[in-house]
């Protein structure tokens, strides 16, 4: 398959090299036809950005027919990222105040949240829940929210067809040009 590349020193490991974002259509063409010549122990899906995506992802993975759903994929590893808190309603359900510490930058009226839980991450149901997060930090709001959308995309397949996956919530990495936003030129 084109896009489809051996890595260095073992054959039974194969890279799928395609810009989704730039075409997705040829993404989901070469999942599709990657899936369709063999499963997947697993994926590694490092540039989840938008619930779409996943699905278009997931709906790859599978074949589907009237009677049955076959997964072609063992585990589907997603890398998320902590700032699903910041796209997540207020208040969380598990805060706890006081101790003087703070998570991913967050404070509540009321104190400094102690702990967060990966069950505090839920999005908003209404818009004016949106609105006030995203005047409140853009960035993080559309980053975080279309990471906590892919979580839960992720886990309405499950739900829905035993789709086995998890969701690492990394903190942020750093390094040199991680971003083209954080990229310093030499002097």
């Amino acid at each position: 398959l084109p896009g489809l590349l051996p890595t260095a020193g073992d054959d039974r490991v194969r890279l799928l090299r395609c810009d989704r974002m730039e075409d997705r259509e040829r993404f989901v063409a070469l999942i599709s036809a990657a899936a369709a010549e063999a499963s997947f122990h697993a994926v590694i899906d490092f540039t989840g950005f938008h619930r779409d995506y996943i699905r278009d992802t997931i709906k790859a993975l599978h074949t589907v027919s009237e009677s049955e759903v076959i997964r072609n994929v063992d585990h589907y590893i997603f890398i998320s990222t902590d700032s699903v808190y910041m796209g997540a309603k207020r208040p969380f359900p598990s805060l706890r105040v006081g101790s003087g510490m703070r998570a991913g930058g967050v404070s509540e009226a009321d104190g400094l949240i102690e702990r967060l839980i990966e069950a505090d991450a839920v999005m908003p149901e209404n818009k004016e829940q949106r609105s006030a997060l995203r005047r409140w930090n853009k960035y993080q709001y559309g980053y975080g929210g279309n990471k906590l959308g892919c979580e839960e995309e992720l886990a309405r397949w499950h739900v829905k067809t035993g789709f086995p996956y998890t969701a690492l919530r990394l903190p942020d990495v750093m390094g040199p040009c991680v971003a083209h936003h954080f990229c310093k030129q030499k002097e």
